[in-house]
């Protein structure tokens, strides 16, 4: 029996991709503690599908047989994680007020900052993977600091490293989902998924009404969440996405040149 574990980077569709394979594969969506998304057509001899940001549980590989992760590309993920970073909202009024702002000036100082950042020996404390084998028990320990570490892009940067590291390492089925092509080929992108899952999906008729699904996500999220009118929900993801579009080629070729240099490793063989 299917037993799916998703991980996914924060901000990166984790509501979207969960309500849309749950009602597709009729499962609800459950963290390690709790259910967080009730299905409406799911079926009770199906298990949960279980979503975290944080794989902590020693026992992941002897319960959960399907891994999919979900995460964005380096540009996108460090662009929504410097205009969203609290810098930016206390300097700009959030990213809802970006357009009222010199926003590329503010973004191209904070991207040099990550620059520098990166060239001096903080790097290696900053970006850090472990170097022995990879065990899922040690994952929290790892973890422990992440919410320390968000400014600049720090906390992101590492989080999908060793989201990829954990699933590189993942000895069963796995399956990488980006979140550009998750909003922007819904039907390829479940197609896909269908055949990882090995079943039978309504995929025609569930993106024949994607609009009305994502309202409802959309509805969601916000109760949820304590957010009010919140719009993003992907309709600004284009292609290259609405943070890449912020930069010039130039910029973004340096940038995913300092992002590979990390951990060439990972990069090559999932980001490239």
């Amino acid at each position: 029996m299917i037993n799916p574990l998703f991980i996914t980077t924060p901000h990166s569709g984790t509501h979207v991709l969960c309500y849309s394979v749950g009602t597709l594969s009729q499962r609800h969506v459950s963290t390690p503690t709790r259910r967080i998304m009730t299905i409406p057509n799911a079926q009770d001899n199906k298990n949960d599908i279980h979503q975290t940001h944080l794989p902590a549980h020693r026992e992941c590989s002897n319960v959960y047989n399907k891994l999919v992760l979900l995460t964005r590309t380096p540009v996108n993920l460090i662009l929504r994680n410097i205009t969203m970073s609290g810098d930016l909202t206390r300097e700009c009024g959030g990213a809802a007020c970006l357009a009222h702002y010199d926003s590329r000036s503010i973004i191209k100082e904070k991207l040099n900052n990550l620059k520098e950042c990166l060239s001096t020996r903080e790097r290696s404390e900053n970006f850090a993977l472990p170097t022995n084998k990879f065990e899922i028990e040690d994952f929290p320990e790892l973890m422990s600091d992440y919410r320390l570490k968000v400014h600049l892009g720090h906390g992101d940067i590492r989080h999908q490293y060793l989201l990829l590291q954990f699933f590189d390492n993942w000895k069963g089925d796995k399956k990488i989902v980006f979140y550009n092509e998750l909003m922007n080929n819904p039907k390829e992108t479940f197609s896909e998924l269908e055949l990882f899952f090995e079943e039978r999906w309504d995929i025609d008729n569930f993106v024949k009404n994607i609009e009305s699904h994502h309202a409802y996500i959309h509805q969601y999220y916000n109760s949820h969440n304590n957010r009010e009118n919140r719009k993003s929900m992907g309709q600004n993801s284009r292609k290259d996405g609405r943070y890449a579009s912020m930069l010039n080629n130039n910029d973004k070729i340096e940038l995913e040149k300092i992002y590979r240099n990390i951990h060439p490793y990972l990069y090559d063989k999932y980001l490239k």
